[in-house]
């Protein structure tokens, strides 16, 4: 038999090899989803979130159409303060929208 001729028995033993690096992959690929989901997931919901500004009501400061990171930790030890930008949902309406405004008045 020469070298080069594969047999019955050696192309089991490629398939077999591809098929275990195929599984392995796609457990890697699974696993390096669900940490990442376990990892973005709780800071995305309970540490920054992100809003488009729509409008012109915070110009010059924020513009139509840019992108806001917001912190949703500050105000869990700290109060609102004079001149502070908050993003909030308006309490009356029926839709979820968001607004961003400065605050003029606190109480006291």
């Amino acid at each position: 038999m020469s070298e080069g001729n594969l047999n019955e028995d050696g192309e089991n033993e490629v398939k077999g090899n591809v098929l275990k690096e195929a599984s392995s992959f796609a457990i890697e690929i699974i696993k390096t989803i669900i940490i990442s989901l376990a990892i973005v997931l709780p800071i995305r919901y309970f540490l920054v979130q992100p809003f488009f500004v729509s409008g012109a009501s915070m110009e010059p400061n924020f513009h139509n159409g840019e992108y806001l990171i917001i912190d949703e930790i500050s105000y869990r030890f700290n109060s609102v303060q004079r001149g502070d930008v908050i993003v909030f949902k308006y309490p009356y309406g029926a839709n979820k929208e968001y607004y961003i405004q400065r605050v003029v008045r606190v109480p006291g």
